[in-house]
């Protein structure tokens, strides 16, 4: 146990976690007093004291490691239901045999879910002795009763063939999250203030230093144009084929006669944020059910976005202007199994895994063959691939197309 006092500067009292640990198949390294830690600018030295990074939590099966392929490491922590928690873990080497990334490398979940599939603490730290921690955003419904338990898992990987079928915790901290912003634990008012300025500073400069690597990645991947390149294009914007709360698209040719559809948006003295998803996003896909991304326009507070014609509108233009009748049920099942093709591939076909949040008739173009596509990323969300816990801070999508349940919750939930 480390006291109050003894905490490094953020007034938080450390347990053991023998009351909430599953016993069958685990071993406790104690504090080894000798090692030096290397803190980093990652993780400062007042994150958690020495001794929470000096002593750690591993499997058991010592003289037979390859057993611990056939059991997990287990918590079980209770909580209260209906609560967005942050789950923070913390990890640190410090094993003398255990010195190269992949020698040890095991998944989290939590929750039965997927937190990181394949958790290298020396890989992602850059070396031993370097403590770093990783942190999960995790929605506890009242399913499971008022107090259900937050379980916690790591299983040694099996795909990679580590040097060491092993697990290891050195910290856990589960903060309850109260009225979107507010910190619910056992530390005082004044650790908490401290703590959201770091992070708000801290946050400010990653959104700053994520932008201008945005555009700069868009600009090596994409045609960047000029606000002028996008009215001639537009011939002056004469053409309008669709408005939206966004701003208006209007139809426009290329030098080389390609018929463009051109998505101006309002001009705006922000950051940007929507513009930089849905770019983003779009310029890392290729498939059949996604619209093609051509190029697009960032300057100053003009922004707009080039990308294929399609002959039909969208599905709701479509639908509105043919009589039920005249759909059969062959052409509509084709539009709704190209639609989910479409997500298909955001999820699990993309080099990142892309989930859209917005998916309606208005974002669905046709082609001149009633091929459908997927449009209109501005609400979309980039996300490691092979990871199945994705975090919302706030409401995204179009009310009366959301899950009513995310809506409901005013959206704290993991969406798999």
């Amino acid at each position: 146990m480390v006291s109050v006092v003894n905490d490094t500067g953020m007034f938080k009292q450390w347990f053991s976690d023998d009351d909430f640990l599953l016993r069958e198949n685990s071993r406790i390294i104690p504090v080894i007093a000798s090692v030096k830690l290397n803190y980093t600018e990652k993780t400062l030295a007042y994150v958690a004291p020495d001794d929470v990074y000096k002593m750690s939590r591993t499997m058991g099966n010592v003289n037979n490691p390859r057993l611990n392929q056939n059991f997990n490491l287990t918590w079980h922590f209770p909580v209260e239901a209906g609560f967005n928690y942050l789950v923070r873990l913390h990890f640190c080497e410090t094993l003398a045999e255990v010195n190269g990334s992949g020698q040890r490398v095991f998944t989290i979940f939590i929750r039965n879910q997927i937190g990181k599939l394949e958790m290298d603490v020396i890989g992602m730290s850059g070396d031993s002795r370097i403590p770093m921690y990783l942190d999960f955003s995790v929605y506890v419904s009242s399913e499971s009763g008022l107090r259900p338990d937050l379980r916690l898992d790591l299983h040694p990987s099996t795909e990679i063939a580590p040097k060491y079928y092993n697990a290891v915790l050195n910290g856990v901290e589960i903060l309850k999250l109260i009225n979107d912003d507010v910190v619910g634990s056992a530390t005082g008012l004044v650790s908490i203030i401290v703590l959201l300025i770091l992070l708000v500073r801290r946050q400010i400069k990653r959104k700053k230093n994520r932008q201008n690597n945005s555009v700069t990645m868009f600009k090596v991947l994409l045609k960047h144009y000029t606000y002028a390149e996008v009215k001639k294009i537009t011939k002056s914007f004469s053409h309008t084929i669709g408005k939206g709360g966004f701003g208006t698209v209007y139809g426009g040719n290329l030098c080389n006669g390609r018929k463009v559809a051109v998505k101006v948006l309002k001009d705006s003295t922000g950051n940007g944020e929507d513009f930089i998803n849905e770019v983003a996003s779009m310029s890392q896909t290729s498939h059949i059910n996604i619209v093609s991304l051509l190029g697009f326009c960032y300057e100053g507070s003009k922004r707009a976005i080039v990308y294929e014609f399609l002959e039909n509108g969208s599905l709701e233009q479509f639908i509105s202007r043919k009589k039920p009748l005249t759909l059969d049920v062959t052409t509509l099942y084709g539009i709704a199994l190209g639609i989910a093709r479409g997500l298909e591939y955001l999820h699990y076909g993309c080099k990142s895994r892309i989930v859209h949040f917005d998916i309606k008739p208005q974002n669905i173009l046709l082609d001149g063959n009633l091929c459908p596509k997927v449009s209109d990323f501005g609400l979309a969300k980039l996300c490691e691939k092979r990871e199945s816990i994705v975090s919302l801070i706030d409401t995204r999508g179009t009310i009366g197309y959301i899950a009513p349940e995310v809506f409901s919750k005013n959206v704290r939930r993991n969406l798999l």
